[in-house]
């Protein structure tokens, strides 16, 4: 459980970071998943965040991507641990992250 609460905040704060960072930069952000290194990657430059060796994600192929006006190219996407499972998606008029257990 506790690798599951570990992965939903990571990926909270690099989402929400990268929606800051397109709003304050004026700058579209795409933040990608890396499978094979475990890391969530923003194109803004923040330093990759790993996540736990027990979770894995289910990501959309384009990533999400944040836009300067506070809207995103949003997608579904999930996270797995041993047992559990929880998706998420972002909105794309608000950039709101949704978690859905």
């Amino acid at each position: 459980r506790s690798a599951q609460i570990e992965a939903r905040m990571t990926l909270a704060l690099v989402l929400t970071q990268a929606r800051a960072d397109a709003i304050a930069g004026a700058a579209t952000t795409r933040v990608s998943w890396s499978p094979a290194r475990r890391t969530l990657q923003s194109s803004s430059g923040r330093p990759d965040r790993i996540l736990p060796p027990q979770a894995s994600l289910e990501w959309p192929e384009q990533g999400f991507v944040f836009f300067a006006d506070g809207t995103a190219l949003g997608g579904v996407g999930a996270i797995r641990t041993t047992g559990r499972g929880v998706q998420f998606f972002v909105d794309p008029a608000t950039s709101q992250i949704v978690f859905k257990p």
